[in-house]
C-alpha cells in the first residue's frame, strides 16, 4: 500500500516546486536578457571604436596615402591592449591589403574572412562573426572614406567569441548561485509555513482529521445517550442519532430547533454563564429523559455547552441490572405468585365443602415448602441469596422447569469473594439464561444449581437441560452483548463477564447440541487481597 505523504512533506514539496519554478521562469528570462546584453555592450564597443577610428583624420590619411607611422602603429596597438573586450584593430585599404595588424607578420597580406566586402563597397558600419586568421570573433566594420567621398578602405575592430562566451558563462554561474541561493530560501520559508500549519493543526494531517472526524461521527451516533453542542449564543450545532431519536424528528434544523427552545425555554439554561446541570428531568412526548449539560472552555473563554440525554426509563433498568435488584424483585413476585395459587386451591376447596381435603392440601403444602426453603436456608446462609433462590424455585415451577439447589452446596452469610450484590447478579442471570435455553423443550426440564464457598474458592455451576449449542455459538457468548433473544437484551452474560474477570475468576462453558449447557463460575481471591494488590500493596 503507497504510503500517503504527510501534510508537512506536501506543502514543503509544493511550495519547493512553485519556487522553483518561479525561480527558473524569472531567472530564465533575466540571464537570457543579460547575455543579449553583453553581445550588445561588445558590439556597441567595437562598433563605436571602429567608427571613431575610421573617421579619424590620421587614419584616413594614412589609408588613402597607404603609410601607417610608427606613431600611429604605436596608438591602435595601446588601443588593442587598453580597451575592454578589443582583441584586434586592423586597417586595410581599397586593395583589401592589411595597412596595420596586432600581429606584425600580417601587415602587407590580404585580409581573411570574406566578410569585408561590404565595407569595402561603403556600406555603413555593421558587425559579423566569422573566423579571421586565428579564431572565431566578433568583428565590427567601418569604412574609411576620402575628402571626395570615395571608400578607401575600411577599420576592423574584433572581439575574441570564446572571451565573449567566457562572460556569458561566467554570468550564468553568477545566475545558478543565486538562483541556489533564492531556492534553498524558498525551501526553508515552505517548511516554516508548513510546520506553523501543522501545528495549528495539533501535529495531525487532513487525511487524520477525516479519519477521525467519520471515526467521531460513527462513536457518536452508536451511542446510546443522545448528545447536542450548544454554542454561546443559544445555536444548537450539532446533534448525533440518538439525540434525534429522543425527538422523532428526521429534519435537521427542525431537531436543533428544539433542543434550543428546550434549553432555553424549558431548562432556563443560559449557554453564555449558566452553570452544570445534572440529572435534571424532562418530559418529552411520552418519554422521561434525564438531561445532563457541561460548559466547554478553552484557556478560560467558554465555547459552548454539551448537552447529554438520557432515557430515564433505560437507565433505572441498567441500574436494576447492575445491582441485581430485578432479580430479587422477580423471585419475591414467583413467590407471591406461588402462594396465591396455593391459596386459590385452598378456598376453592373450602367452598366445595372438602374441608378435610383443605386440611390436608395445607399440611402436605406447607410441609412441601417448609422442607425445600428449610434446605435452602440450611445451606446458604445469605438471606439475600437464599431468597433469590426460592424464588427462582417458584418461578420455574411456572415454567413447568424442575429446578433444585445440589445438596453439596454451601454459601456462607458473609461471602469473600463476591458482594451480595454481584451474586445476585451473577447467579440470576445464570438461571434466567438457563431457563431460557430450555424454552419450549417438551421431554427432560431441568435445571440444577451448584454453589460452593470454602477457604479455597467460590464455585457457581448452572446446569441446564435445554437445546445445548455448538462451539461456534460458545465462542459467541464471549462477544460482549451477544445473545440470542432479541434486540435490547443480551446484558446478562455482559455483566457476569465484567464481575467474574474483574475479580480475577474464570467462565467455563460445556455444551453440546441437544445435550443442555454447563455453565461454571470459579474465582480464588478473596476481595481483601485483590483491594490490597489495587492500592499497590498497602491496606488502607
Amino acid at each position: 500500500m503507497k504510503k500517503e505523504l504527510s501534510l508537512r512533506n506536501k506543502m514543503a514539496l509544493s511550495y519547493s516546486l512553485l519556487v522553483f519554478l518561479i525561480l527558473a521562469i524569472t531567472m530564465g528570462f533575466l540571464w537570457f536578457q543579460r547575455t543579449d546584453a553583453i553581445t550588445d555592450n561588445i558590439d556597441k564597443t567595437i562598433s563605436g571604436l571602429s567608427y571613431t577610428l575610421a573617421n579619424d583624420p590620421a587614419i584616413v590619411k594614412a589609408v588613402k596615402e597607404e603609410n601607417m607611422t610608427g606613431q600611429l602603429s604605436g596608438y591602435l596597438t595601446d588601443l588593442c591592449k587598453n580597451v575592454d573586450h578589443v582583441d584586434y584593430i586592423v586597417v586595410v585599404n581599397k586593395e583589401d591589403i592589411r595597412l596595420y595588424h596586432l600581429e606584425k607578420d600580417k601587415i602587407g597580406q590580404h585580409f581573411q574572412g570574406g566578410d569585408e566586402k561590404k565595407a569595402l563597397e561603403g556600406a555603413d558600419t555593421y558587425v559579423t562573426e566569422g573566423k579571421g586568421s586565428r579564431e572565431f570573433q566578433r568583428r565590427a566594420f567601418s569604412s574609411v572614406y576620402n575628402e571626395e567621398g570615395e571608400c578607401v578602405g575600411f577599420v576592423m575592430v574584433s572581439s575574441y567569441v570564446k572571451q565573449i562566451q567566457k562572460m556569458k558563462q561566467d554570468e550564468f554561474i553568477h545566475f545558478v548561485l543565486l538562483f541556489a541561493l533564492a531556492l534553498t530560501i524558498g525551501i526553508l520559508f515552505a517548511i516554516i509555513i508548513a510546520e506553523s500549519i501543522k501545528k495549528s493543526l495539533l501535529g495531525y494531517d487532513p487525511h487524520q482529521f477525516t479519519e477521525m472526524f467519520l471515526q467521531r461521527e460513527e462513536i457518536l451516533d452508536d451511542l446510546e445517550e443522545g448528545i447536542a453542542l450548544i454554542n454561546v449564543e443559544g445555536v444548537c450545532e450539532y446533534t448525533n442519532q440518538s439525540a434525534r431519536n429522543f425527538y422523532k424528528i428526521k429534519e435537521e434544523d427542525q431537531i436543533r430547533q428544539a433542543i434550543q427552545t428546550l434549553m432555553k425555554d424549558t431548562l432556563s439554561f443560559d449557554c453564555q454563564n449558566g452553570k452544570n446541570i445534572y440529572n435534571r428531568k424532562v418530559r418529552l412526548g411520552d418519554t422521561s429523559i434525564l438531561v445532563d449539560a457541561a460548559p466547554i472552555e478553552e484557556k478560560g473563554k467558554r465555547l459552548g455547552t454539551l448537552i447529554i440525554f438520557k432515557d430515564r426509563t433505560e437507565m433505572m433498568r441498567l441500574a436494576e441490572e447492575l445491582t441485581g435488584v430485578q432479580h430479587i424483585i422477580a423471585a419475591l413476585r414467583a413467590t407471591t405468585h406461588e402462594h396465591k395459587n396455593a391459596m386459590h386451591v385452598i378456598l376453592g376447596l373450602l367452598q366445595t365443602g372438602e374441608t378435610k381435603m383443605a386440611m390436608e392440601y395445607i399440611d402436605s403444602e406447607v410441609t412441601r415448602e417448609s422442607t425445600e426453603e428449610n434446605f435452602v436456608l440450611e445451606r446458604i446462609k445469605n438471606k439475600t441469596i437464599a431468597a433469590l433462590i426460592i424464588g427462582k424455585r417458584n418461578r420455574a415451577k411456572e415454567l413447568n422447569i424442575r429446578f433444585q439447589l445440589l445438596k453439596e452446596s454451601y454459601l456462607e452469610a458473609h461471602n469473600p469473594y463476591l458482594s451480595a450484590n454481584d451474586l445476585v447478579t451473577v447467579i440470576g442471570n445464570l438461571i434466567e439464561n438457563a431457563f431460557d435455553a430450555i424454552g419450549k423443550k417438551e421431554d427432560i426440564r431441568e435445571v440444577n444449581l451448584f454453589i460452593l464457598s470454602d477457604e479455597n474458592a467460590l464455585t457457581i455451576i448452572v446446569d441446564d437441560t435445554g437445546e445445548g449449542m455448538d462451539n461456534q455459538t460458545i465462542e459467541k457468548i464471549r462477544n460482549e452483548r451477544y445473545t440470542t433473544k432479541g434486540e435490547g437484551h443480551g446484558v446478562g452474560m455482559t455483566l457476569i463477564r465484567q464481575i467474574v474477570y474483574g475479580s480475577g475468576g474464570l467462565i467455563q462453558v460445556e455444551s453440546e447440541p441437544g445435550e443442555g449447557s454447563s455453565f461454571t463460575i470459579s474465582i480464588n481471591q478473596p476481595r481483601e487481597r485483590r483491594k490490597v494488590e489495587e492500592t499497590g500493596g498497602k491496606k488502607s
